[in-house]
């Protein structure tokens, strides 16, 4: 293989691209491997193994790992996760041997074989994705089932579904948003509990937008239908056709009042909530519908005037509402009027049982098929109790651990224990970083102040706002300040919205995260034994 030689990636086999940090690279133009180069070429782990030049019989021999690396390619436009890699000019790129070029020259990796290509894949992951390994919050899992249950129920026998909106809420990374992801992974199975549609809040902008949304999911034609279990093509006929104004009246759909003129529409449909009870009949429903939306914390009180029918069931359809968001979503909920909200409702999430942790663990070991033989650590317990059950930090946790595979070549025996300890420390203080707002930072001494005096077990508010207003008494022994226009109550708004503090249900504010309350009583630092290693440096006086 000589420099500029063009090569591609058959058509029929995925591949992402990545850019690596560069390190005492190689010669230009040489294919490497191990966890070195610029780029990584990932084909599927099926697909991983012998590679060949394009257009030629003779093969390039390489690692059969299902990574291989090019130090010398460029990014083509378009190229990223869930790409199709093409030629690069001016660099390399590979032609992965297909499964027949494999079994015929015997090549290829083992069905044993590590899944490097698909632990590369997952150290890009942002942890907003589809969850992976998804465990627990089955109480969660069910209440939201049993509400949608329940709201079939009573409409179809002719009831007000009231009742049954569900709020999920918690502090950042606590897993809100892989709840939803799995409940639509989990509905998209025949006879699953409900149909499902996972909406941004722009979808509460008008009732008009919101009757749309409702319309394209249980009108499985549509692109963006859900499960479908209602007959389609409705709402393409709703927006293909107009009312001429005789029976049907102004704004009556033409599909409801049975005579209609078909015309190109030129306007959105004039549809609400009583134009989807006339397309879909209640005898028409096999199962409920969910909608869910996640940042709820942001919903503007205009949006919750839209969202009132759903919550209320004034509309007799079996539709519930489902809202994600920050811990204090149902307050910003109710603040904007909307009533009734059922306390067995709101679920607050908080940490994973540590056995659900280290199930999650076992899971991502099984799944990139790792070799554990020899291996003398306990990687699962010790990532679920490290991470304090916390699912982002467990996510980035088992990331850390999966560059140590990739160095390893997917034996965990061989794997660098303290490089991913210290990595793991190193990704927990980032993420404790970005939830520190500069009002948060201006109040550096207060806030710590605030969570030194907090017990794991929390204080119910009024004792918290004490504690707020001593250290920010200009007269007292501390003198702390109050970010610049915020009072007591205020800031203590703002540690809930960041994700400082939650409710545990039971009346008191709690840290979610024991090691994050520790973070921040010590003013913003680490514990020593969780500090990151500092940098290395390079050069004279290193």
């Amino acid at each position: 293989m000589e420099l500029g030689d063009r090569l591609a990636v058959s058509e029929h086999v995925p591949c992402v691209v990545r850019r690596q940090r560069q390190q005492n690279a190689p010669e230009r133009g040489e294919l490497g491997h191990g966890r070195l180069g610029r780029f990584v070429f990932r084909p599927s782990c099926a697909e991983s193994g012998r590679f060949s030049r394009s257009g030629e019989a003779g093969r390039v021999e390489a690692r059969a790992t299902g990574i291989q690396r090019c130090r010398n390619a460029t990014r083509t436009p378009g190229a990223g996760s869930g790409c199709r890699a093409r030629c690069v000019p001016g660099g390399l790129s590979v032609r992965i041997a297909g499964r027949a070029d494999r079994k015929e020259s015997g090549m290829g990796p083992k069905a044993s074989d590590p899944d490097l290509g698909g632990l590369v894949e997952f150290t890009e992951s942002t942890g907003r994705e589809e969850p992976e390994f998804f465990v627990g919050r089955l109480p969660e899992i069910q209440d939201i089932e049993s509400a949608c249950r329940r709201a079939f129920r009573r409409a179809t026998a002719g009831r007000i579904p009231a009742g049954a909106t569900r709020i999920v809420q918690g502090a950042p990374g606590a897993g809100k948003t892989s709840l939803l992801l799995h409940l639509c992974e989990r509905w998209s199975a025949d006879g699953a509990t409900a149909d499902f549609a996972l909406l941004d809040l722009s979808a509460l902008n008008s009732e008009r937008k919101l009757a749309e949304k409702i319309i394209e999911a249980l009108d499985r034609g549509e692109p963006a239908a859900a499960a479908g279990s209602l007959d389609a093509g409705k709402g393409t006929q709703l927006r293909r056709t107009r009312t001429t104004g005789l029976e049907g009246g102004a704004g009556m759909p033409a599909v409801a009042s049975g005579r209609y003129r078909r015309e190109t529409a030129t306007a959105p449909p004039e549809a609400d909530l009583d134009v989807v009870g006339r397309l879909f009949p209640l005898h028409e429903w096999k199962r409920p519908l969910c909608l869910m939306f996640d940042e709820a914390q942001n919903i503007a009180r205009d949006q919750v005037r839209v969202l009132e029918p759903l919550h209320l069931g004034t509309h007799g359809l079996p539709v519930v509402a489902a809202l994600a968001g920050l811990a204090h979503t149902r307050e910003v909920l109710a603040s904007h009027g909307l009533s009734h909200i059922a306390d067995g409702g709101t679920h607050t999430l908080g940490a994973l049982a540590e056995e659900d942790a280290a199930a999650a663990v076992e899971m991502f070991l099984d799944r990139f098929g790792v070799d554990r033989a020899g291996a003398g650590i306990d990687w699962p317990g010790e990532l679920a109790a490290g991470s304090d059950g916390w699912p982002r930090h467990l996510h980035t946790s088992m990331q850390a651990l999966a560059e140590g595979l990739l160095a390893a070549d997917g034996r965990l025996a061989d794997v660098d224990a303290n490089a991913v300890r210290a990595d793991v420390r190193t990704r927990r203080a980032r993420a404790y970083w970005s939830r520190i707002s500069p009002e948060m930072r201006r109040a550096r001494g207060l806030a710590a102040a605030v969570m030194a005096a907090l017990p794991e077990d929390g204080l119910e508010r009024d004792l918290i706002m004490d504690e707020i207003k001593a250290a920010a008494d200009p007269s007292g022994p501390s003198g702390k300040l109050l970010p610049k226009g915020m009072d007591a109550d205020d800031f203590l708004d703002h540690l809930i919205a960041r994700g400082a503090l939650q409710s545990d249900g039971q009346g008191r504010l709690v840290c979610p995260i024991p090691s994050f309350r520790e973070f921040m009583a010590r003013g913003f630092a680490m514990a020593p034994e969780n500090r990151p290693e500092p940098a290395r440096r390079n050069g004279p006086g290193a």
